[in-house]
């Protein structure tokens, strides 16, 4: 078995009964009890990664808690849904690999039971599980990281042992530790009259040591993100933030088909289309959009909301057909993840693009609008970049996947008879950001209150944009600039004029926490992560050649973007107050 066993559908399949007895199911509900006594949360949402069959997610869920449950393995969420439905309780099941988690929503509580932590190989992996998790959460938030120490597994083990399970089949286990206790060999063999089969895995020993290690390197304090500031709402941080006002033309299609509509910027795109009067059909599998904000909008007149995958063919051109237009946002935005699994980008933006335009040929829909981005310029210097501008010479996994998208759909407009429009969007912003720089200081001053560590060379300087004016800007420039038969498919980019260095952006958070003397140290070289673009100026001429201009500048969006997202988040003066800070 590869060392990437616990992804293995075959292993869960063939091991659930072993695994999962009724004994350990019994023992949930005294498990939750002494977890939510240890952690003191008694309402708010829950994060449980690796949940399995959802033991533990579906005792929380039953005590009021809203939770997400998140598997990598199909097999096992099938099970969870299946019990969950049998208990009348609510929970979102997301299947991942938590070391590449994509979820928009923050959590007062993330949980990781039953010693499921410690098994991959690289210890760089556990720092990457644990930084995925610490996103996650609010300000406030806990972490509970369950684990097994080898001073426990000394008292406890043995090289060799068996029972008889319920079915007849006779377990045993041969154990070896090994590398002074820092791995665990375990080989299990199940026999049934002729039949043997053989499972082996190798988990850390000493995962407690890796798991400190991990939750430390991944943001210093364990446990605890910090203290929760006072809201004036009584409610936690990251609820639903109400939409700036967007005109809408008349000339926009009646019904719109928007792929990832639950994301920061397609749930803007909806909210902006409802409000005019257009039925929107969103259709999102909630990687990395907010279940939140999709809850807060039910019953809304015109609104569909469809949880799927764009790999599902069927599914996809089902419910594709009969609309007006594509506005397809669907994609991850996530730049390092992509550094750490090449797959992901690909699969969800080229694979997922070449499905929605496969739909659209089946159903009859002409009209796209995609969203791509200003990464896909590379590494352009201080000078503005052009539509023109090129070759273009991607450098992460994100922009080559919003290239080669953009490609796909220049191919189908020509061969297909489709007419559409690509953006290349410029950083925007708002306060349904899950992930940015802003969010970032903003919920790390919260942490710390008296430093500020920015990575990179601190010269970092980007053009950003308010996601309403994104939004007029791609509905007036459809509308003004032509796609015909001999250019079917036209790009422009979209973004304010000038651009905002990194530290500015600091400078401004700081302010509007109304901290004094905090200490901004810079970390790094000329890329804050791999594949980052550290300076980038888009040339919106064409843009303002057909009638449209952001009406801020960059600074002035930073500044709005800032005050929206201190509100937010429910940190406001707080910070100040020292109604927040490290633990």
């Amino acid at each position: 078995m590869t060392t990437e066993w616990c992804l293995d559908e075959s292993f869960w399949e063939a091991q659930y009964e072993c695994f999962f007895t009724p004994d350990r199911f019994a023992a949930a509900p005294g498990e939750v009890d002494r977890l939510l006594a240890l952690t003191g949360v008694t309402s708010g949402s829950v994060l449980d990664v690796c949940c399995g069959p959802g033991r533990h997610a579906i005792e929380l869920a039953r005590r009021g808690l809203r939770v997400v449950g998140v598997d990598g393995s199909a097999y096992l969420l099938e099970r969870a849904r299946r019990a969950a439905g049998s208990a009348g309780v609510d929970v979102e099941w997301v299947r991942s690999d938590v070391r590449h988690l994509q979820l928009a929503d923050t959590f007062d509580l993330a949980v990781c039971l039953w010693t499921s932590f410690g098994y991959f190989d690289d210890a760089s992996d556990d720092v990457l599980f644990a930084r995925r998790v610490r996103e996650r959460l609010a300000p406030g938030g806990i972490f509970l990281l369950e684990m097994l120490s080898k001073e426990i597994l000394a008292q406890v083990f043995s090289p060799a042992s068996a029972k008889v399970l319920a079915d007849g089949t006779v377990e045993v286990q041969l154990a070896e530790v090994g590398e002074s206790w820092t791995r665990f060999r375990n080989t299990m063999l199940y026999v049934r009259g002729d039949a043997v089969r053989r499972v082996h895995f190798e988990p850390a020993a000493e995962r407690r040591v890796r798991g400190r290690h991990a939750v430390r390197v991944a943001g210093r304090h364990p446990l605890r993100a910090g203290r929760a500031a006072p809201d004036r709402g009584g409610q936690r941080m990251s609820k639903p933030t109400a939409a700036p006002r967007v005109t809408v033309p008349a000339a926009t299609p009646e019904s719109i088909f928007l792929t990832g509509g639950a994301g920061f910027i397609g749930s803007h795109c909806a909210d902006a289309l409802l409000a005019s009067g257009r039925s929107v059909t969103i259709f999102d599998n909630l990687s990395t959009g907010s279940r939140a904000w999709l809850d807060a909008q039910r019953g809304r007149p015109g609104l569909r909301v469809v949880i799927a995958d764009l790999a599902d063919h069927g599914r996809l051109r089902r419910e594709m057909g009969g609309h007006g237009a594509v506005w397809h946002l669907a994609a991850s935005a996530d730049i390092p993840g992509g550094y750490e699994d090449t797959r992901m980008d690909l699969d969800s933006s080229v694979a997922g693009t070449r499905n929605v335009l496969e739909a659209m040929r089946a159903t009859g829909v002409r009209t796209l609008l995609f969203s791509s981005s200003g990464a896909v310029y590379g590494l352009p210097g201080e000078h503005g970049v052009t539509e023109a501008a090129g070759p273009l010479l991607p450098n992460s996994l994100y922009s080559a996947s919003k290239l080669a998208a953009e490609a796909f759909i220049s191919a189908y407009c020509h061969l297909f008879g489709l007419r559409a429009w690509i953006f290349r969007f410029g950083n925007v912003l708002g306060a349904r950001m899950p992930r940015g720089v802003i969010r970032d200081f903003a919920t790390r001053l919260a942490r710390d209150p008296r430093h500020l560590e920015i990575l990179g060379d601190g010269r970092q300087a980007k053009s950003y944009l308010l996601v309403e004016e994104c939004i007029e800007g791609m509905l007036h420039l459809a509308g003004t600039v032509e796609a015909d038969e001999d250019r079917p498919c036209r790009v422009v980019n979209l973004g304010a004029s000038g651009t905002t260095d990194v530290q500015g952006i600091a400078r401004r958070v700081i302010a509007e926490l109304g901290l004094e003397d905090v200490a901004i140290t810079v970390r790094g070289d000329r890329f804050a992560w791999p594949g980052d673009q550290p300076r980038v100026r888009l040339d919106v001429s064409l843009a303002a050649a057909h009638g449209w201009r952001a009406r801020r500048t960059s600074d002035e969006a930073v500044d709005e973007a800032v005050r929206r997202m201190v509100a937010h988040l429910g940190l406001d003066r707080a910070v100040a107050a020292g109604g927040v800070a490290g633990s």
